[in-house]
């Protein structure tokens, strides 16, 4: 599922080449020229709606890099946002992000003591 950045001129996607899922950014007219972001796996990318971070999912950790596409792509380090158990797409993204980039919505994985799956809402305050 790549997804392109709000400018249009890059594309964030999950590969397992490295023989693990990671993070990868190209330009959408240089297909060759790619550079992965995440360090440690990730998957389902969104970018926020300005362009200035790159939220992926990494295990139970979501993930958030501090990126910029003008006048090139530039990456900061990653770091996690929070953790939880939530339910992963299935080749799909199943999150999305605030258009402020501070609350998610999520579908909770079921468990034993919840009898069906739910959406919960995450803010993060601070942020």
């Amino acid at each position: 599922g790549p997804v392109f950045s709000p400018d249009g001129r890059y594309l964030a996607y999950s590969s397992n080449d490295s023989g693990r899922p990671e993070i990868y950014v190209q330009p959408v007219l240089s297909l060759g020229d790619r550079r992965q972001v995440s360090t440690t796996g990730g998957t389902e990318p969104i970018w926020s709606r300005d362009g200035r971070e790159l939220f992926y999912r990494d295990g139970t950790a979501m993930m958030v890099i501090g990126a910029a596409t003008a006048p090139a792509i530039s990456a900061g380090s990653p770091r996690v946002l929070f953790r939880g158990d939530f339910a992963v797409g299935d080749g799909v993204t199943n999150y999305d992000v605030a258009p402020d980039g501070r609350r998610f919505v999520m579908i909770r994985e079921e468990t034993k003591t919840a009898p069906a799956t739910q959406i919960a809402f995450k803010s993060l305050r601070g942020y």
